[in-house]
């Protein structure tokens, strides 16, 4: 798979969590995908930069997953 194969794949990928996201149940379980649609962008991203590349896509999904507040239903789960 070339490199825009790969991102288009992710941005699809990312869509799809997002919209599983809006009716998953339990709440924790949106969460999980919210989380997944959000690594699959910035991934995409990592890809667009090519190997210029300042920051892992991992690492910076995770700083940026981290800053999320939590739904309002699902906090005290971790």
């Amino acid at each position: 798979m070339d490199s825009v194969s790969k991102i288009d794949w992710y941005r699809k990928e990312a869509n799809r969590c997002a919209e599983l996201a809006k009716e998953a149940s339990p709440p924790f379980l949106a969460e999980i995908y919210r989380k997944v649609a959000v690594r699959y962008v910035f991934m995409a991203e990592e890809l667009l930069k090519g190997p210029a590349r300042d920051d892992d896509a991992i690492e910076r999904a995770d700083r940026m997953i981290s800053r999320l507040q939590p739904d309002a239903g699902i906090e005290g789960i971790v």
